[in-house]
């Protein structure tokens, strides 16, 4: 599952406006000073009906586009922002800001095939490190929501290497990496978005899955203090993960840990009340260290969940034996 959170770009725009102030006709002028104004004052809605009247007048003006498009982006109207950002690009193909702001306006409307598309046709315009940065960031980023997490983790770990430490980029690699099974790698990058930000439910979700992996392994393998060890940190990063409560609770159970082992099956039934596995083993541990009634109780709630002759013989059995117990 793909995080749920959008992120939003930033356009790396600088106004280069008074440059094009000599190509307006003379009546536009004063229209032009205006839509500066409003723009410098961070007005965008206002400078953006400026900006359009402006290029309806002269309809070749692409910096007049640009920064319309721009505003655009500011005010989140991601489809006008696309438009004129387009059109910018027609009248200057060799503008990388304009193709920035349409990859940029692109992949808010979720068109990241479009957006990945807008910067490969720019890639040769990104010349700073700030623009190849975001030329990676952003293509990166685009990638991963489409699901192709082989060119995201190239994108990305490029994007990484121009500009370290962005909390998006090192979590999508870590997720990245854990879609292709590159466990080491997801785990490196998780644990470092995690140290960017301490209360990221996507970072610890994800590393508590790594380690429920690595924890299904080593129970398979029947190396139990290990699968403990993994499953124990995959709850600390997913408390609410009632399946690796369960797998959890059959480590310790398997290592003679009885103690720990209820408390995790304890666990593991509050969080998933329709599964009858943790119920069966929680009447087992009841039943050796005899506590006949916690027994029968936990056995007739897995009975009751799932119809089964080797539970109905546990229920039977204990039902025995408090009988025989009694008549003592």
């Amino acid at each position: 599952m793909l995080p749920s959170k959008q992120f939003c770009y930033q356009l790396l725009f600088i106004l280069t406006l008074v440059a094009n102030l000599f190509t307006l006709p003379l009546y536009a002028q004063g229209d032009f000073q205006k839509a500066v104004s409003l723009y410098k004052q961070k007005q965008y809605d206002g400078a953006a009906a400026e900006f359009k009247k402006l290029v309806e007048a002269d309809p070749l003006y692409e910096a007049g586009y640009r920064v319309l498009g721009d505003c655009y982006l500011k005010t989140r109207k991601y489809a006008d922002a696309s438009d004129a950002f387009e059109k910018a690009v027609e009248l200057d193909p060799q503008n990388f800001v304009s193709a920035q702001g349409l990859a940029i306006s692109r992949f808010n409307l979720k068109d990241y095939d479009g957006a990945v598309s807008a910067l490969s046709k720019a890639e040769n315009l990104a010349k700073s490190p700030p623009q190849k940065y975001q030329l990676h960031h952003i293509r990166g980023s685009a990638h991963y929501h489409m699901g192709d997490f082989q060119m995201a983790v190239t994108e990305l770990t490029k994007a990484s290497e121009i500009q370290r430490g962005n909390y998006v980029d090192i979590l999508q690699l870590g997720i990245s990496h854990f879609r292709l099974n590159n466990q080491e790698n997801a785990k490196r990058y998780l644990e470092q978005a995690q140290s960017i930000q301490p209360d990221s439910s996507e970072a610890n979700d994800f590393l508590g899955r790594i380690d429920f992996r690595i924890g299904s392994d080593a129970l398979r393998e029947k190396d139990y203090p290990n699968a403990a060890r993994f499953f124990s940190a995959s709850v600390k990063n997913n408390p609410a993960d009632g399946e690796a409560w369960f797998n959890l609770g059959l480590a310790y159970l398997f290592s003679n840990n009885l103690m720990k082992a209820e408390e995790a099956f304890l666990k593991s039934s509050v969080l998933q009340p329709d599964k009858w596995q943790p119920y069966d083993r929680l009447g087992y541990i009841f039943e050796t260290t005899e506590r006949y009634e916690q027994a029968l109780e936990s056995y007739q709630k897995a009975l009751q969940l799932h119809k089964n002759d080797k539970i109905q013989e546990s229920v039977d059995r204990i039902k025995e034996r408090i009988k025989r117990r009694d008549a003592e």
